[in-house]
């Protein structure tokens, strides 16, 4: 029989490096004759019935023809266990082209289960029916190169089949972090994202997002993100997600990645396709209520259309929106928001101008004074009198007497205090109102620029964290810098060499 004398051997030489072009041909071509045939998947019955449309594949023939390998790998490695088969995903992909060539198309999940199936059955300690978690290494990563087969030929499995391979071998519920295993539940999310909303393992949803929660910021759990996100937007259920988000936050820790930028940001550039001006309203409606700031951030990066903003100001969500998150100063999510709020309409902010001077005037919660330092200087900006422009007199005063403290800030919130507040306020002075230098006295525009001088001459050569240096030559980059005169003004004490 052919499968006992030469399938061992054909698929051994399949994976060897330096094979014959015409004997990989010769060997595929016979591989997909002898073994994945449709008479192995599809049998004439006791009855002798006829291959048909309705005929399900069955995995048990052809499950027999691969036999041989195991007893092989059974055989040489001495052990029930699972071992990494370097050939598995080659005859993977072999029998799968074969289908697919055979019905000009690509093959069916049906016909890509049996397959995957009955080449599963040759690895010895791996059974995708058993309710037990697999968490051996050999065994996941065997599944996820069968699966990688899947993204390459344009083919799938059935969600349920990807459902039960993720619950069984990618460590969700494991509580080690370290243990999940994100490039299959990457791979699983590109296939297919029904796979985590499948009835027949319906916690499969909230164990991702608990283990995303556990996992903190990581090269492949930011791309599990990003296919999580497309993913409900692909099933039409956005606010869902915001659901599903929200919850987390309740139960997340700072550093995590449901509080993260990243995530922000992501979720930003999906807002205006996937919903409605009027869902927009409700969302940030109930979110309001909930105080759930990093969500309602997110929603409102993601505006770009003015049909939406209009809806946001008529209705007067936004105005309620300023009023509670003033209450709720201590957090400096919340005034960012205000922030956020002033960029559509800079009037909604001016009832946050008393609480943000108090707040930066007493120097102690330096992160939320960076975004309330933004909220007086961007009311400043088209209110130029009265607390406002005072308030970004003493931003800038107080940031010009920070700016000494420290040689250079990581850009990093977090590590926001009384020596790298000047670093912050400066930041945002140069990427975004640079009017408010224009509209101070000169003497809080001089201190301000003066000290950012000083600080530059003491940081040394402009690399690494963000310095005094880096914040000049960017000053001198804007073009806006030129555009204001007194602001011009200041360009004699800036050495020319640090323009760009």
């Amino acid at each position: 029989m052919w499968s006992e004398k030469c399938l061992g051997i054909s698929a051994t030489l399949l994976v060897t490096p330096e094979i014959d072009g015409s004997l990989r041909t010769v060997l595929q071509n016979m591989l997909a004759e002898y073994i994945f045939s449709s008479d192995m998947l599809f049998p004439v019955g006791s009855a002798g019935q006829k291959q048909g449309a309705s005929q399900a594949p069955s995995a048990k023939d052809l499950g027999l023809l691969l036999a041989p390998l195991k007893r092989e790998q059974t055989a040489t490695s001495g052990t029930s266990k699972a071992v990494d088969i370097l050939y598995l995903p080659v005859l993977f992909r072999i029998a799968i082209d074969a289908h697919s060539k055979k019905r000009a198309k690509a093959a069916d999940a049906a016909v890509v289960e049996a397959i995957f199936m009955a080449l599963l059955s040759v690895v010895a300690g791996v059974d995708l029916q058993a309710e037990v978690l697999d968490e051996s290494a050999a065994s996941g990563d065997i599944i996820a190169s069968l699966l990688q087969i899947l993204i390459e030929t344009g083919t799938a499995l059935p969600s349920s089949t990807l459902s039960r391979i993720v619950a069984k071998f990618a460590n969700l519920t494991s509580a080690n972090p370290e243990l999940v295993r994100w490039s299959l539940v990457e791979t699983a999310l590109t296939i297919d994202f029904d796979t985590f909303l499948h009835p027949d393992v319906a916690a499969l949803t909230t164990q991702l997002f608990s283990a995303l929660a556990k996992a903190g910021p990581l090269p492949q759990t930011s791309r599990v993100l990003r296919l999580v996100v497309d993913g409900f937007v692909k099933a039409r259920d956005v606010i869902g997600f915001v659901e599903r988000w929200s919850s987390q936050l309740k139960s997340s820790t700072e550093g995590d990645v449901w509080r993260s930028d990243e995530l922000a940001g992501i979720f930003a550039r999906v807002v205006e396709d996937s919903l409605t001006s009027q869902q927009v309203v409700k969302a940030v409606e109930n979110l309001r209520q909930e105080k759930l700031w990093i969500v309602l951030d997110a929603i409102l990066r993601g505006l770009r259309r003015e049909e939406t903003e209009t809806q946001l100001l008529t209705s007067g969500a936004l105005e309620r929106v300023v009023e509670t998150a003033r209450k709720d100063s201590k957090d400096w999510r919340a005034w960012r928001l205000l922030v956020r709020i002033g960029g559509i309409k800079p009037e909604l902010s001016v009832p946050a101008v008393e609480d943000a001077v108090k707040l930066v005037s007493a120097g102690k919660r330096w992160r939320e004074a960076v975004f309330a330092s933004e909220v007086l200087m961007r009311v400043a900006e088209d209110v130029p009198e009265g607390a406002a422009i005072d308030g970004a007199q003493i931003v800038l005063h107080t940031a010009a007497e920070s700016l000494g403290r420290s040689k250079s800030w990581d850009r990093s919130i977090a590590s926001v205090d009384r020596t790298t507040f000047g670093h912050a306020v400066a930041t945002a002075v140069i990427g975004g109102h640079l009017a408010v230098l224009e509209k101070v006295d000169t003497a809080h525009r001089r201190e301000f620029v003066d000290n950012l001088l000083g600080a530059a001459l003491e940081a040394g050569p402009a690399s690494g964290p963000l310095n005094a240096v880096q914040l000049c030559q960017a000053l001198l980059g804007r073009a806006e810098f030129y555009e204001y005169p007194a602001v011009k003004g200041t360009y004699p004490a800036i050495p020319h060499d640090w323009s760009l």
